[in-house]
């Protein structure tokens, strides 16, 4: 949840918490954090960690890159906040890991840095609803049908299942891509599809990390 959204709206904020749902941070008006500078990036972060934590009453576990877009001093802002995961980056599809600090890349031959303490929850953009669901650049496509998106999240579901044990599946979500009445509809089928799977469980990520990071410590 961006910061600015829990600062204009805490009532509804209040209710998800009292849901029993966890509030993660992006941003404050989700912004390209690849774009600021030091100082401007260290300030959103600051200010979302500690408007979600006063809203929640706990400090957030979690933080999500606007735009999936990171600086390179991104992760290191996130682990000196307190934050114990993020859910931004792609490097493998359904598997934690701790992502590497301190690499540097030129064009003969990268220099590979060392796992930092964040642990990663990936992401992908094929299980997120906004490029099927919204308009491209100057308002073109691609407005994909519900039906094509159930398909995609169905197969990629089955095969975790399958294939990767102990895999998180993560879908990304906007209210205003997926709240559409024959999307949430098709979301039904497919919540519907998820609970006919033996083992398959829902659970807040926060709860994911803390598991994960008992079985494989820093």
């Amino acid at each position: 949840m961006p910061g600015h959204t829990a600062a204009t709206f805490p009532d509804s904020v209040r209710s998800i918490v009292a849901a029993g749902h966890e509030l993660g941070c992006h941003g404050w008006t989700h912004e390209d954090l690849a774009t600021l500078d030091e100082a401007a990036e260290h300030d959103v972060m600051t200010r979302s960690f500690e408007a979600i934590g006063e809203i929640a009453g706990r400090p957030p576990h979690g933080f999500r890159a606007p735009f999936w877009s990171l600086s390179p001093r991104t992760l290191g802002i996130a682990a000196d906040l307190g934050f114990r995961y993020d859910s931004s980056l792609m490097a493998d599809d359904v598997h934690l890991y701790r992502p590497r600090i301190g690499d540097r890349h030129d064009p003969r031959v990268s220099s590979l840095g060392t796992p930092g303490p964040l642990v990663e929850v990936p992401i992908s953009w094929s299980l997120d609803d906004w490029p099927h669901f919204e308009p491209g650049e100057r308002g073109v496509g691609p407005l994909s049908a519900a039906s094509k998106v159930e398909e995609i999240w169905t197969e990629e579901l089955r095969y975790a299942w399958r294939s990767e044990p102990g895999g998180v599946l993560t879908l990304t979500m906007h209210p205003e891509a997926i709240g559409r009445g024959h999307r949430m509809a098709m979301l039904e089928r497919f919540i519907g599809t998820v609970r006919t799977l033996d083992g398959v469980i829902f659970e807040r990520l926060d709860a994911v990390v803390d598991r994960w990071s008992a079985a494989h410590p820093a």
